[in-house]
């Protein structure tokens, strides 16, 4: 597991690095490529998890190692903590406020579309997971 999130590293960081100088300058007011980058993050994450936990699961310990390298590696680079703590910093208080709130609201709602529907569809064994 630790190789494939190695391995997918340095394409997270690329597609964050990409992503912010394409989209950053576009609005001086609100970060969109970090914000872009956020979100496809927490997309990656969920969908790696939502790929581990569907049911019933057969455990195979190649492709639960690398959807958890996608997950820690390709998703974690591509949304870091440090780039957004970064990115309210430089804002004003009013700014940041709303880029902040917009970050954390998107991303419960993407959450709860992906996982919340399987869950309530009955697609998601949480309790049976191959990790």
């Amino acid at each position: 597991m630790v190789t494939a999130a190695l391995l997918f590293a340095f394409p997270g960081a690329l597609t964050r690095h990409l992503l912010g100088a394409a989209l950053n300058s576009r609005v001086p007011s609100f970060p969109l490529g970090t914000f872009t980058s956020n979100m496809l993050g927490t997309i990656t994450s969920a969908l790696a998890y939502l790929l581990q936990n569907l049911g019933p699961i057969e455990c195979n310990i190649t492709s639960t190692g690398l959807l958890q390298g996608l997950a820690d590696g390709y998703a974690g680079c591509l949304s870091t903590v440090s780039t957004y703590v970064a990115e309210i910093n430089l804002m004003s208080n009013h700014h940041a406020w709303i880029y902040a709130c917009a970050s954390w609201v998107c991303a419960q709602v993407l959450l709860v579309v992906l996982l919340g529907s399987a869950q309530w569809s009955g697609v998601l064994s949480v309790g049976a997971s191959c990790t």
